[in-house]
């Protein structure tokens, strides 16, 4: 068994030298496998292109979550408290939570920040908060407890440049949390997403406040919900439409988040797509299947 790479951010020619690199080295290592297990879409459909369809399985819900370890918990009391958990590493980009904060301090919202997580670039995350101005609003910890931030949050920020499925959105999910991301690879398949354009940090900062003036960051979103019951209520089909008008008429309650996705595809430049999702319990063990909310 062998782990191969990031092949989807190779899919288009790679970003970088480094990602074509690995574009060429993936194609030798798949010339001498014989099936492949992956973790989002966009991998997914990199591996179908250049594999059998019966040598390629994707895990939607990853590895899963133990669930008795991620209780539902009671939004806390007073200003919004958001949550940024991971390496400090230049995929993760843990500059763009900082940006965020900025602006939402810029806008006069109450609100701290909770950064958890070590890593190469922790020191210049530091400095880049106080250089801003935001070590009274925003909380670069360092090592910490995921679980307990995640308890003592609102939402959770996840600003990484891509994922094979980012478990802290899971995580996230699991206690009834919202996230807000990017739209990129990975982070687009996690439940409970509300999605800006990638690296597009006022958009994030919209789809932050829309949240949480609308309450609805200070409501856990429901995690129970058979199948058979979101077949029901949207007549019968897993519909995928993002259009608001499809979502009232199936009976789904639209989650907003900025602007509506535009028709025929996420990540439209320039606005923001709420990918929000509700899936049952077992949607975080593998093999579930994800039903649109």
């Amino acid at each position: 068994m062998r782990r191969l790479r990031r092949p989807g951010a190779a899919a288009g020619g790679g970003r970088t030298p480094q990602d074509r690199l690995w574009q060429a080295v993936e194609h030798q290592l798949l010339a001498r496998t014989s099936a492949v297990i992956t973790l989002n879409s966009d991998d997914e459909a990199w591996f179908r292109q250049r594999m059998p369809p019966h040598a390629v399985e994707r895990i939607r819900a990853g590895v899963g979550l133990g669930l008795s370890r991620y209780p539902r918990t009671t939004p806390p009391d007073g200003p919004l408290r958001l949550a940024w958990i991971g390496e400090h590493t230049a995929r993760t980009c843990p500059h763009f939570a900082v940006a965020a904060a900025a602006e939402l301090h810029r806008a006069g919202l109450g609100f701290s920040l909770t950064m958890i997580g070590v890593g190469e670039r922790l020191e210049r995350t530091r400095r880049e908060a106080a250089r801003r101005g935001l070590e009274g609003v925003v909380h670069v910890a360092g090592w910490g407890d995921a679980r307990q931030a995640l308890a003592g949050a609102h939402a959770l920020v996840h600003t990484a440049q891509w994922e094979g499925l980012p478990r802290v959105m899971l995580e996230a999910f699991a206690v009834g949390q919202r996230s807000y991301a990017f739209d990129v690879q990975g982070v687009r398949d996690a439940p409970g997403a509300v999605l800006a354009a990638d690296g597009d940090v006022p958009a994030l900062v919209r789809v932050v406040r829309t949240g949480w003036e609308s309450g609805g960051c200070t409501v856990r979103s429901r995690r129970i919900r058979s199948s058979s019951t979101a077949r029901r209520r949207s007549g019968g089909s897993s519909c995928s439409c993002s259009a608001r008008s499809c979502r009232q008429e199936r009976g789904w309650e639209p989650r907003t988040g900025g602007q509506p996705q535009a028709a025929g595809g996420a990540g439209a430049p320039g606005r923001a797509a709420d990918r929000s999702t509700a899936v049952s319990d077992d949607a975080l063990l593998p093999g579930a299947k994800r039903v649109m909310a």
